[in-house]
């Protein structure tokens, strides 16, 4: 029975590391997903003078981004974003949003520009926290397992 504890004590640390690495995939991820964004942004505005809801209907519609959930339900008057991101990446996807039918298409351009060079530079920030740290969090995690398995023992 001991013995099982001490497993179980290991298994659940070692999920916590895995857990952090799946997170950090995840953001990865939603950056992708939120240059993706920017892109069909630009492709309505660029071949349709398409309005603010339409834009929205066609992002909805985009199966390709899944992990962005506030899409379904933004509300243009509120345009509070949360996602897993950090607040200052947040704060930076409800800007593009309140800029979106307020500005002419060259400006808004511009701003999808710095907005999908802004995504691009955290995303591949946060494919190297994952490349270097994935391997420490998971192995951290079973230490500290394997350290709190000794103290109780």
């Amino acid at each position: 029975m001991k013995i099982l504890g001490i497993l179980l004590i290991n298994f659940t640390f070692s999920s916590i590391g895995i857990i952090a690495v799946f997170r950090m995939k995840e953001r990865e991820t939603i950056c992708d997903e939120l240059i993706l964004m920017a892109r069909i942004i630009r492709t309505e505005l660029s071949f349709s003078s398409s309005n603010y809801i339409s834009i929205l209907e066609s992002l909805n519609r985009e199966n390709a981004l899944s992990h962005l959930s506030f899409l379904n339900s933004f509300n243009p008057e509120s345009q509070e974003i949360i996602t897993n991101l950090s607040n200052e990446e947040n704060t930076r996807i409800e800007h593009i949003f309140s800029l979106l039918g307020t500005v002419d298409i060259s400006s808004m351009n511009a701003e999808l520009s710095a907005f999908e060079a802004y995504f691009d530079n955290r995303k591949e920030e946060y494919h190297q926290k994952l490349k270097s740290h994935s391997k420490l969090y998971v192995v951290s995690g079973f230490l500290g397992g394997a350290a709190v398995s000794i103290l109780l023992m």
